[in-house]
């Protein structure tokens, strides 16, 4: 930056700079001071591709803080030279099952932007790890180098097993140290988490299961820090976890146990379930510390994307599905602090309406409140029959955390929750070809699939498809054989028989037979007709991927029958 003096010579010039061009540039902010006599300096702080604006005071001390009325003019230039601006990225947004045969989760994020304009470039950095507050290292990253918004991870990933992610962008320099290509690496610590499961639904119900951050996590709007619902520890907060032998559970608080609840409506969801029958239940451990009738947590459910509904009161019925020693207590209106009242809760819940409250003995009125230590109650179960179903009916819950504005304490912790009669994902098969040499035999899950082998660190294998129509059934000379032509891609058949006399085939029963699990395109039957009447034979070929076709009838619709089906 150069200028030319003034007479008489001052105590020093004080330099400014901004960000930007002339005119458009920023605020002006003190960057040095030099000597009167000087007429110009040298800025080594800049980044190089940044465009500064600067401009000069004189000053009559030494250090430039006494300073004239008069600014120079302001001149700009654009700094060459190295930058070490980090990039600016929030993070990852989501992980989700890619629901493929092999387990995948797929990651996704908003790009970011460099603060480096002569390197715009990014990619990105992906960390995993096992457990809600692992911390992003060399040891734990998984991918470097990752252009776009999404990742896919299939790297020996358990069915049903949660994995936790951090990802990180790394603009595109050379001498910054970053994991990619020695870029800059901005360092959020943003998680996101995911568990892979394969495509569709089994068929018979089961138990849909959430431990909280041990094995598995499957609620949403949960953070590893910060205020709202959050993932504790017992190593920070002794008692915080049910689990056997597990650590993590969820809290409206935290990290510690000694904090107390946010004034927040915070909500926490599972994913949308699918029901097996007219009726399930939500059931879970819980221990709490509320205010009473002030501060509780809702509990609500939706169908089918339809409103939330307060879930049933909490049983101990048996003959609902429950039991006897499950807890049905503190189940109560926020009737203190309910929407008008003169400190209504931040949800907006009205007195109408049941919520996990208390307890605290003296909290009978309004008017007439106790304060204990901050310690929740010991765990208990809780068991809320839910009724009105429809098989197949898609069911979402939702725990909301409340309060008022006054006081808060220990709050409520949530583990193990499980929701019965619903339709559990199907399994997927780990991809075990990471840094396996190809060829490699493995298995990609896939039923359609063949010869499954190691490519590339992914298993593949050849596509098969449920077998065509056999073709050219024919009885034997010993009149009791019939074969026909092999199908390709088969490892089984199956046959049905049936009176000619009823024909057409199906739907079942009745006069047909059913020859089924045939290693051989072909069977041995000595069974003899009535005299006067004979018998139809059809073939179909089967393999891992399904079974074929006993053809068309006449109008063009495949034949079926219950007896083979």
């Amino acid at each position: 930056v150069t200028w030319t003096g003034i007479t008489p010579t001052p105590g020093s010039y004080a330099i400014e700079r901004a960000l930007g061009a002339c005119g458009t540039e920023g605020l002006y902010r003190p960057l040095a001071a030099t000597a009167g006599t000087a007429s110009s300096f040298t800025d080594t702080t800049v980044q190089g591709g940044i465009k500064y604006s600067y401009r000069v005071r004189a000053a009559a001390d030494a250090a430039g803080k006494c300073q004239g009325q008069n600014t120079s003019g302001c001149a700009s230039a654009t700094a060459t030279g190295t930058c070490n601006l980090k990039p600016s990225f929030s993070g990852a947004t989501a992980a989700v099952s890619a629901q493929q045969s092999n387990c995948g989760v797929t990651i996704s994020w908003t790009p970011g932007a460099s603060g480096c304009p002569l390197t715009p470039s990014l990619r990105y950095n992906i960390f995993r790890g096992t457990t809600p507050d692992f911390v992003p290292s060399v040891a734990n990253r998984i991918a470097t180098c990752v252009v776009g918004s999404s990742y896919l991870d299939t790297d020996n990933l358990q069915s049903g097993t949660t994995s936790y992610y951090v990802v990180r962008a790394e603009d595109s320099s050379t001498v910054n140290g970053g994991g990619c290509g020695g870029g800059n690496e901005e360092s959020n610590s943003v998680i996101v988490y995911g568990t892979p499961f394969g495509a569709g639904w089994q068929g018979a119900p089961g138990t849909w299961t959430d431990a909280g951050g041990d094995v598995n996590a499957a609620l949403t709007s949960v953070s590893r820090s910060g205020p709202g619902w959050r993932f504790v520890e017992t190593v920070n907060d002794p008692g915080a976890n049910h689990t056997p032998g597990g650590s993590y559970a969820y809290r409206n608080a935290g990290p510690t146990g000694s904090d107390r609840y946010e004034t927040l409506c915070s909500r926490m969801y599972t994913p949308p379930l699918r029901a097996s029958a007219a009726s399930l239940n939500l059931q879970y451990w819980e221990r709490h510390q509320l205010e009473t009738r002030w501060d509780g947590v809702e509990i609500v459910y939706s169908v089918n994307g339809g409103p939330w509904t307060e879930v049933p009161a909490p049983s101990n019925s048996p003959a609902e599905g429950c039991d006897a020693a499950d807890d049905t207590t503190d189940w109560n209106t926020l009737v203190c602090s309910s929407p008008g009242s003169g400190s209504p809760n931040t949800c907006g819940i009205p007195p109408f309406k049941h919520v996990i409250t208390g307890p605290f003995p003296l909290d009978d009125t309004c008017s007439t409140r106790s304060f204990a230590s901050p310690a929740a109650n010991p765990y208990a179960h809780r068991c809320h029959p839910i009724t009105g179903l429809t098989p197949d009916d898609s069911i979402q819950f939702r725990w909301g955390s409340t309060a008022d504005q006054d006081f808060e304490f220990a709050g409520f912790y949530l583990d193990d929750v499980a929701v019965t009669n619903v339709r559990l994902p199907i399994a997927c098969v780990p991809n075990t070809c990471p840094g396996q040499a190809n060829g490699t035999g493995c298995d990609d899950g896939n039923a359609c699939t063949i010869d499954d082998a190691c490519s590339s660190g992914s298993c593949a294998g050849t596509p098969i498809t449920v077998p065509a129509e056999t073709q050219h059934v024919r009885v034997e000379p010993d009149k009791v054989s019939f074969v026909w032509d092999p199908q390709p891609s088969s490892t089984a058949y199956a046959a049905v028989r049936g009176a000619l006399g009823a024909f057409p085939v199906g739907p079942g029963g009745g006069d047909e037979v059913c020859f089924d699990g045939l290693g051989a395109p072909g069977l041995v039957d000595a069974s003899i007709p009535a005299t006067g009447t004979g018998f139809w034979y059809l073939s179909r070929a089967q393999n891992a991927c399904g079974v074929g076709t006993f053809g068309q009838q006449s109008n063009g619709m495949p034949r079926a029958t219950t007896t083979c089906p």
